[in-house]
């Protein structure tokens, strides 16, 4: 599985400036003050386009498939896995899905719905492949991979955005069939399964 850049983020990358000056980096009011490091600079500016990008892929309310209230503050109202499609404008939206075609680009992952107060939640995502995989890591986040290579797991705390928390991977080349499962948790507590085939 690849978590590289996509196109659109490579495209991000080849004119960092213009983006920076139309999206200068929260708490940081002079991206170009000699004090900042760039590096760090670009580097955050590339997880903001990233959500740019993928946010609009998400949209609607929760599917109200879920109920589970993990504190008073922290209810978990909804789950689904699927793919990134491009709809007739070529815009990205989120498709439910039971499949993952074996296309090498083709981003699929899950969306957990939250009604919470809270400024960041913690989640952990234990993902097993069909057999030792070709993983190609980048971004933020604790990934540990397992001896025999079949098994990621990542954590990250993030701030939920209108009530969702999501990641996605992308079907990378050398990736093989086969069936996959992705286990999702919410401050340590299971909050969605699934199984699906990549073929």
């Amino acid at each position: 599985m690849d978590l590289s850049d996509s196109e659109r983020e490579a495209a991000f990358r080849a004119e960092p400036r213009a983006f920076l000056d139309a999206h200068p980096p929260v708490g940081l009011a002079d991206p170009y003050d000699e004090e900042v490091d760039e590096e760090q600079l670009l580097a955050r500016s590339a997880d903001d386009l990233f959500q740019a990008l993928t946010r609009p892929a998400v949209t609607g309310p929760s599917p109200g498939n879920l109920d589970l209230e993990l504190a008073p503050d922290l209810v978990v109202t909804g789950a689904l896995f699927g793919v990134i499609e491009l709809d007739d404008d070529g815009a990205p939206r989120f498709a439910p899905a039971e499949a993952v075609p074996l296309e090498p680009g083709l981003e699929f992952g899950w969306v957990v719905w939250l009604e919470t107060g809270r400024p960041s939640v913690r989640w952990r995502e234990v993902f097993r492949s069909a057999s030792p995989d070709n993983w190609q890591i980048e971004g933020d986040g604790d990934y540990r991979l397992s001896e025999d290579r079949t098994t990621m797991t990542l954590e990250q705390e993030v701030a939920p955005d209108a009530g969702r928390i999501a990641n996605f991977w992308q079907v990378a080349p050398g990736d093989l069939p086969g069936p996959h499962r992705l286990r999702v948790f919410v401050e340590d507590a299971p909050v969605a399964d699934f199984a699906f085939e990549v073929r």
